[in-house]
């Protein structure tokens, strides 16, 4: 809970919410000492790390809860994490994924974020990504036999989704999904090349059937090669569209799909570094 931003504070009321044992000393709560977290910040500023301090630099403040990601995780969602680990629901969060760790998902398309920010942080909440924030690549188009146009590719997924105010320090990646490859077009009955699979998460985007190759975290998938119709469309890198399928003479290839969103919210988000950023912010 934080402490009050005007009238009466004493040295108990700071005890009381950053910790401490008897006798009080105000020099045990520099910034960035034992008891207060680097970065504190209250009514009138930045706690200070060092020389004078006084009890109106503690209006405002609150103790925080800290937790990092450590392994690889599916669709996650950033307050039931930290409710996991122990956040008491109503105190600072900061949140770090660690280096090396990878934040999938599952799921083409805009409908799921591999990272969700949503619900109640009432005293805020900042995310360090050490890690990769990756979207799920969009599906190839698979090759079509007695249809004549190709058909479109997936669309590429959403790497975040913030739907309520937060800090992000992105030291990382934030990827968005790539687009799935178009199947190409067709003159006669036989298989034309299926697209490729947009670049990926830990979750393989499909290449479609007809020789299309799938996408993974490294690399989007290749179209299929077809020796009577078009070939596929390799995917999309990641965030970025997925290529048409060939035409054959007066028939269109497929479309590629769209590069998912890297960032949707972005309006919600503080930015204390962007880092890298693949796909659309929006």
């Amino acid at each position: 809970m934080a402490l009050p931003t005007s009238g009466a504070l004493s040295l108990s009321d700071i005890q009381t919410e950053f910790g401490g044992s008897n006798p009080i000393s105000l020099s045990e709560y520099y910034a960035g000492g034992l008891y207060v977290p680097s970065g504190t910040s209250g009514t009138n500023g930045a706690v200070p790390t060092s020389g004078a301090i006084s009890l109106s630099n503690f209006y405002g403040t609150s103790a925080l809860f800290a937790f990092n990601i450590t392994s690889n995780t599916t669709n996650a969602n950033l307050r039931a994490l930290a409710l996991a680990a122990g956040w008491d629901g109503s105190t600072f969060v900061i949140c770090t994924i660690n280096s090396g760790v990878v934040i999938s998902g599952n799921t083409a398309g805009n409908s799921t974020a591999a990272m969700t920010i949503n619900g109640s942080f009432p005293a805020g909440v900042t995310l360090v990504n050490n890690g990769q924030i990756r979207g799920r690549g969009g599906n190839g188009a698979a090759g079509v036999t007695t249809a004549r146009v190709g058909r479109a590719g997936g669309r590429g997924g959403r790497a975040l989704t913030a739907t309520v105010a937060a800090s992000i320090d992105n030291q990382g990646n934030i990827w968005a999904g790539g687009g799935g490859g178009g199947s190409g077009a067709a003159t006669k009955n036989t298989q034309t090349g299926g697209g490729g699979g947009g670049q990926s998460s830990n979750f393989n985007s499909s290449g479609g059937t007809g020789g299309g190759s799938a996408g993974t975290l490294s690399a989007a998938g290749s179209g299929g090669v077809s020796e009577f119709g078009g070939d596929g469309g390799n995917g999309g890198a990641a965030g970025a569209a997925g290529s048409a399928g060939a035409a054959v003479g007066q028939n269109a290839g497929g479309a590629g799909g769209a590069g998912g969103q890297a960032v949707n919210g972005n309006s919600n988000i503080t930015w204390i570094n962007t880092g890298s950023r693949l796909g659309a912010i929006v």
